[in-house]
């Protein structure tokens, strides 16, 4: 777990030994996410298992790591020892919350469709080429597929929230004929002989979601409508999972600040910019993709210049490729990128890009206007997973909540913007504005959906207006954050408990003060909750200090 010596049957030991099994268990226990962040690696040969048997199984597997862990004493182990304590009872509390407080599982079919066909496209957003043991991980995805609707639709009755299966049928519209298309376009990536095989199972796998779409549809009149988890067992969600201290009404008001903000700076930055034109920056998505790379390389170059984070020796590259024509009719089933994992780390990571024009979908658009923008948030996503994952403590590899890693994500591209790396493109600025903008409203149309204030409709009509962006990047957000509370919030969150740190450690450091230091500390833990990690780092430069 760390690099201490472990005796057998101490505290660090103990900590270490149910780290190692419940990751071993939560690797394929985890529910698949449409959320990049979230994904983990999986045991060959994965499936996702739903059946109510399941269920019931993790239920009582859960209960057995509960009292493992509060058998374990660390009321005298260091603080760092006490931290990945803490981060074993979020992870235990997070399943927890999955399985009985949101019941994603028991009222909302488009979970289903996320372990079935959302598996799938995980495992295609893999760079080809395909060899004999990706196609057989391909087989076993696509042919589990009706078996895990069926046992879907088993949990699902009479328990389904109608909004939810609203969304699940207006997504499975023509899913025949989109699985057509993947599949043509798959098969120029696939050795010759599985073609008929893998044609074969994505047939079946498509006429097994046309008919748990036409079961929902067919049943929408009788269902309930969604009912949101409530202020109480959200808060406890904020302190047990998020370890966030801050009430729901202080979280409201942190985002409204930062919807003001937003506004106000995307206003003036638009009227400096009149006179300009915001044209893309490439024609093809070849040319946006070394246009990319070159970028990454500056950006990177831009973080030593200014002397705001140290990137280790041997980290691999966060770049564009040119979207897969089998990806991109499955795009709303994730993010489309690839930010490899803990088993990987000798890969690039790569996010898949349209060809450029102007009605492309709200991050797809941006993105193609200056790829920087992806650069300083899906590329800072990379670095701080990658950074995470090499470390020697296991504990602190994993994924725990939004809050570290979005905030993170969220915060650089505030610093690259005070550092100057868009001072050339004042039409960027004002693009990054607007994006501060989303994230500012996504607080309160989260918080909302939480209290039960506003509908999913409501809160996409919300997001459609305010940022403004399209209706189906709307939609779909809103329903996202329905079923996954917490998410929403996270960027802002974690922004500003950075902020917090950040503030606190200069005033206290004065000149003395290093930003890349903390910023280092901060991207190799920063999976751990920001609260916690900024306790145990003035713990440490208290260390640091003594030894002077």
């Amino acid at each position: 777990m760390s690099t201490k010596t472990e005796t057998a049957g101490s505290p660090v030991a103990d900590l270490a030994a149910i780290g190692q099994d419940f990751w071993e268990w939560r690797h394929r226990q985890a529910p698949a996410t449409r959320d990049d962040i979230c994904r983990v690696p999986r045991p060959t040969g994965w499936t996702a298992k739903w059946a109510a048997t399941d269920v019931a199984t993790y239920q009582q597997r859960l209960a057995v790591f509960a009292m493992r862990l509060d058998r374990v004493d660390v009321s005298s182990a260091s603080l760092a020892d006490r931290i990945d304590a803490r981060l074993l009872r979020s992870a235990i509390a997070r399943a927890r919350w999955e399985l009985d407080d949101l019941r994603n599982w028991a009222c909302n079919p488009s979970f289903y469709v996320d372990q079935s066909l959302g598996a799938v496209f995980e495992l295609m957003l893999r760079r080809p080429p395909f060899d004999a043991g990706y196609v057989a991980e391909l087989m076993c995805r696509l042919t589990a597929i009706p078996t895990i609707l069926t046992a879907g639709l088993d949990n699902l009755a009479g328990h389904v929230f109608r909004e939810y299966a609203e969304i699940a049928v207006a997504e499975l519209a023509g899913i025949t004929e989109t699985l057509v298309t993947v599949d043509t376009a798959l098969r120029a990536q696939l050795p010759a002989d599985p073609q008929a095989a893998v044609s074969h199972a994505l047939n079946r796998a498509a006429s097994a979601l046309e008919s748990f779409a036409a079961s929902l549809a067919g049943s929408l009149a009788e269902m309930s409508p969604f009912t949101p988890v409530g202020r109480e067992r959200f808060l406890h969600f904020l302190r047990e999972i998020a370890c966030v201290s801050w009430s729901p009404e202080e979280l409201s008001s942190i985002g409204a600040q930062e919807w003001r903000r937003a506004v106000l700076m995307e206003t003036v930055q638009a009227a400096r910019n009149a006179e300009g034109d915001p044209s893309q920056v490439a024609t093809t998505a070849e040319e946006q993709c070394a246009i990319e790379a070159e970028l990454e390389r500056q950006v990177r170059k831009f973080y030593a210049d200014k002397h705001l984070l140290t990137l280790p020796d041997g980290l691999r590259h966060y770049l564009n490729l040119p979207m897969p024509a089998y990806v991109w009719p499955l795009r709303w089933l994730g993010v489309t990128d690839d930010l490899t994992d803990a088993h990987r780390l000798d890969q690039d990571a790569v996010s898949y890009v349209p060809s450029p024009s102007p009605d492309l979908p709200y991050f797809h658009g941006t993105n193609a206007r200056d790829p920087r923008i992806g650069i300083t948030h899906e590329g800072a996503h990379y670095m701080q997973l990658a950074m995470s994952w090499a470390q020697s403590n296991e504990i602190r590899r994993e994924y725990y909540d939004s809050v570290a890693n979005e905030g993170i994500a969220y915060y650089n591209e505030e610093l690259m913007i005070h550092a100057g790396l868009f001072d050339d493109k004042p039409h960027s600025l004002q693009v990054m504005y607007n994006l501060m903008r989303l994230r500012g409203l996504r607080v309160n149309v989260d918080l909302d959906l939480v209290l039960g204030n506003i509908t999913i409709l409501e809160a996409g009509e919300r997001l459609r207006d305010l940022v403004p962006m399209d209706q189906t990047t709307a939609f779909s957000e809103a329903g996202a954050f329905a079923s996954t509370p917490g998410l929403g919030l996270s960027y802002v969150i974690g922004k500003h408990q950075i902020l917090a740190w950040i503030a606190a450690a200069s005033l206290e450091r004065g000149e003395g003060f290093d930003l890349a230091a903390l910023h280092d500390f901060l991207w190799r833990n920063g999976n751990v909750p920001i609260e916690l990690l900024q306790e145990e780092y003035a713990e440490r430069r208290a260390e640091v200090e003594s030894e002077e």
